[in-house]
């Protein structure tokens, strides 16, 4: 299967074979990753070629596949073969942010009151979260949820894709993703991700981990998909926001 990857300044042909590197280490040890055959650029845009994989994108999360995710999640942890410096570019994403960056503050602010007070909320948790309370060598999906699953017909998982933004850093991330996608999608298995989550982070490290997805939502919402807004603003809300408020009543 042939992927070209969006003109994203995160997404270099460096920095994507790092990512398949990393996928790659991964699937040697067992876990159903596709394999990568080839990484490249053309006229600037990156692209992967990898093997294709049986199953299907499912509608719903079931309790099971869930469970499964989570099973494989926990090989994330310490498996990068080497630290890298995630914990402080998180912060710094969280205090500052960047144009270029995962989340763009600026234009976060502009897109109106309700997403310029969550902004303000997310740099809080930035100053009040310290760097250690982080992990730095685990390796991380980055986009940890049931669209980048495969399932067979009989509900199996065959296949975790779309590693081409992975990177070393702290994977309580990804758990903390596929909590939020499942409560805010309405998945069944909702309930039992969330409570893993509770019981696998810490309040302070997933009160950051809230506070980055949030800040990434909206820095997506603004910069592709303004119709998104609404609907981004009120998981916010709804799913993250409570989970840095909360840390923060606690303190």
């Amino acid at each position: 299967m042939l992927k070209v990857l969006p003109p994203y300044a995160g997404l270099s042909l460096e920095r994507v074979r790092r990512a398949v590197d990393l996928a790659g280490r991964l699937r040697a040890d067992g876990y159903p990753v596709p394999e990568y055959w080839d990484v490249g650029a053309v006229d600037g845009r990156v692209y992967s070629l990898q093997a294709h994989c049986p199953g299907e994108v499912p509608e719903r999360l079931t309790l099971a596949q869930a469970q499964r995710m989570v099973e494989l999640w926990h090989r994330h942890a310490a498996a990068a073969p080497t630290p890298g410096s995630w914990p402080a570019f998180a912060l710094h994403a969280l205090r500052e942010g960047a144009a270029d960056g995962p989340i763009d503050q600026a234009a976060v602010r502009a897109a109106g009151p309700g997403a310029a007070a969550l902004a303000d909320e997310v740099v809080a948790v930035g100053e009040r979260t310290d760097v250690a309370c982080l992990r730095s060598g685990d390796i991380v999906h980055g986009d940890f949820h049931h669209r980048n699953l495969l399932v067979d017909a009989a509900g199996g998982v065959t296949a975790i894709f779309d590693w081409e933004g992975a990177h070393p850093g702290d994977a309580r991330l990804d758990l903390a993703t596929l909590a939020f996608w499942s409560q805010a999608t309405g998945q069944p298995c909702a309930d039992w991700v969330a409570a893993r989550a509770r019981a696998l982070i810490e309040p302070l490290a997933r009160a950051a981990m809230a506070a980055l997805i949030a800040g990434g939502l909206l820095t997506f919402a603004v910069g592709a998909r303004p119709g998104y807004m609404a609907w981004a603003l009120e998981a916010v809300e709804r799913v993250l926001a409570p989970q840095w408020r909360l840390a923060e009543a606690r303190m």
